[in-house]
């Protein structure tokens, strides 16, 4: 499975698994007992890896957000500036790493041609 970027709902979901479920993740502060720093899947945005604890024993009692974790799901866009695939959300055309970009660069465009006109 290639890496991809999680939608709200599943970080969300993640993250309270992580916080709830996890018996290497301090409620508290949010520290990973075993990694002895911040626990990654409490703000986790792509699934490139997963915590091994929780894979193997938290995501099994959400099989809905198993499925999205550890399958690849069939409404993958590509982003046309780096070409990284995203989930689907809407009519969303950037992933979050290029949205500001492709922002800035349709802002210069149309600026340009607003100067080309006066």
């Amino acid at each position: 499975m290639t890496a991809r970027e999680l939608t709200a709902s599943e970080r969300k979901q993640t993250r309270e698994l992580a916080l709830t479920r996890c018996a290497n993740c301090d409620k508290t502060t949010g520290e990973c007992l075993l990694l002895e720093c911040h626990c990654p899947m409490t703000d986790k945005f792509f699934t490139g890896t997963l915590c091994t604890y929780l894979r193997d024993f938290v995501l099994p009692g959400n099989p809905t957000l198993e499925a999205a974790l550890t399958r690849q799901t069939a409404n993958l866009k590509a982003c046309p500036i780096c070409g990284e695939k995203f989930p689907a959300n809407g009519r969303q055309k950037y992933c979050s790493a290029c949205r500001d970009k492709a922002r800035k660069m349709k802002s210069a465009q149309r600026n340009r041609k607003y100067r080309q006109k006066a």
